[in-house]
């Protein structure tokens, strides 16, 4: 299982520390250089294994960069249809969105709704919401906006257990 580099290099910088107490406590004059070796020692390795792990499997990095644009674009459509939602129902009363700007936050749904990468499931879900905002039914978009909630949760949690 490849792991990130980032974090690892972090408890690096920690056991560099830990390094430098300890050598600060034998000899002040060794200190900086046990702290700094140990910290170049752990980056090193753990650049050299993430290098490594990635080499072995592009394939598995690729899949997981599909999944984080499919799970983006479907976060996105579920973001684009409750601004519109908001545009069409806002807090502050009938006359609280411009047409203008509700016309421009449909437009911006749909087109999430549309776009490539969305998985059919959120597709279909967002077509049943966007089409209960158009006929301005607050119980149907209340309903259909919560069971796209739902349809977008259950792709993200798929695409997590065939990462993992």
């Amino acid at each position: 299982m490849n792991r990130p580099f980032l974090p690892n290099l972090t408890y690096g910088c920690l056991i560099g520390v830990v390094s430098a107490s300890l050598g600060a406590s034998f000899d002040w004059r060794l200190a900086p250089a046990a702290g700094l070796g140990s910290v170049l020692a752990l980056a090193a390795g753990e650049g050299f294994s993430w290098w490594r792990g990635r080499k072995k499997s592009p394939a598995r990095y690729e899949e997981a960069f599909r999944g984080g644009y499919v799970q983006a674009a479907t976060q996105a459509v579920l973001l684009a249809v409750s601004v519109y939602e908001a545009a069409v129902f806002p807090k502050s009363g009938p006359e609280g969105v411009k047409p203008g700007e509700r016309l421009a936050r449909r437009a911006d749904a749909y087109a999430a709704a549309a776009g490539e990468g969305v998985p059919l499931p959120v597709q279909v879900a967002a077509q049943a919401a966007l089409a209960a905002l158009d006929r301005d039914d607050r119980d149907m978009t209340r309903s259909t906006v919560a069971d796209l909630n739902t349809t977008v949760h259950r792709q993200i949690v798929a695409f997590y257990i065939q990462v993992l």
